[in-house]
């Protein structure tokens, strides 16, 4: 098989959101982080797949919106792996202050969030490599097959009255074993599911694909959360607490009745707003853990008082 990207089907599906495509269309743009990494290798054992699902007409605006927090801050593409290791290496964040470089991924994850729909797929690659034998096409595929189950899953809760086919991106990969993996998994599903229209892998520094920009946040995001909390031996990343930016991402996860399901309604104002309150109480939780000489990580499920936070005078 050919590698996809090469292939022309898989050229033209990188231009989803062109005019021809109707607001109503679904596009999923997905980003990997964890496929390159050697086995067992401390901070990097959890490979990672994750993706925003939304409508075609929310892409639009979102790239608007998104392009509009790069300039603010002089950048001209996001790319988390750059600002975790901006101190050892040059690019384009390496004089930026930690302040900044927060308070840009806290705005661009507000704008990530927005109206997209997460899709979340994780495993230790210790459990794959179990499984698999250490055949690295066998475990891509896993890692595929449940990203996608998880699309299934995703569309099943929040989208399953649409019925027009969705448009997968991903982010292209030099590594041929990692593409016609997930061409290989996605069309074994097309032929059993409708929902299944096309696949492309893409540049998220093209102006056409910058939504895979977002994916690229979730996906390193989750890896963090990932190695943090894995456990040698088992087979699922153990479901951890979520910080402040996870709240962020996969606001519109949460379900009508959750405490924070106001969320999925606050402005981009108010959302700003919410960061900087979590953000001063997470200031002011960790100098109170300093002081009685104990190290906790500030989860806002946990440490934030929610039930004094009122919503409408915020006016989030």
């Amino acid at each position: 098989m050919t590698l996809p990207s090469a292939n022309k089907q898989a050229i033209s599906n990188c231009e989803p959101l062109s005019t021809h495509r109707g607001d109503e269309n679904i596009v999923v743009y997905a980003d990997e982080s964890g496929s390159h990494i050697p086995n067992g290798e401390r901070g990097h054992e959890v490979l990672v797949i994750c993706g925003f699902m939304d409508l075609v007409g929310n892409w639009r605006s979102f790239i608007d919106k998104w392009n509009l927090v790069l300039k603010t801050y002089g950048a001209n593409y996001f790319h988390f792996r750059e600002i975790t290791y901006c101190n050892r290496e040059a690019n384009q964040y390496t004089d930026w202050s930690k302040e900044k470089a927060d308070d840009y991924i806290y705005d661009l994850a507000i704008i990530a969030g927005r109206s997209a729909i997460s899709i979340v797929s994780a495993r230790t690659i210790d459990s794959l490599n179990r499984v698999h034998q250490g055949d690295a096409i066998k475990m891509f595929e896993q890692a595929f097959l449940e990203f996608f189950r998880a699309f299934e899953d995703v569309w099943g809760s929040h989208l399953k009255a649409h019925r027009e086919p969705v448009s997968f991106v991903f982010d292209q990969s030099s590594n041929r074993d990692w593409c016609n993996s997930a061409s290989n998994v996605f069309h074994d599903l097309k032929k059993q599911d409708s929902r299944y229209g096309s696949i492309a892998f893409c540049d998220k520094k093209n102006p056409l694909t910058i939504p895979l920009q977002a994916a690229d946040l979730n996906a390193y995001r989750v890896r963090q959360v990932g190695a943090i909390s894995y456990m040698p031996g088992n087979g699922m990343v153990n479901k951890p607490n979520l910080r402040i930016l996870d709240l962020i991402l996969n606001r519109n996860m949460f379900p009508p009745n959750h405490q924070l399901s106001f969320m999925q309604d606050a402005t981009d104002a108010g959302l700003k707003r919410l960061v900087s309150v979590l953000r001063a109480d997470k200031k002011l939780q960790e100098a109170h853990w300093r002081e009685q000489g104990t190290k906790q990580i500030y989860y806002p499920l946990d440490h934030f008082p929610w039930n004094t936070y009122k919503t409408d005078e915020n006016r989030i």
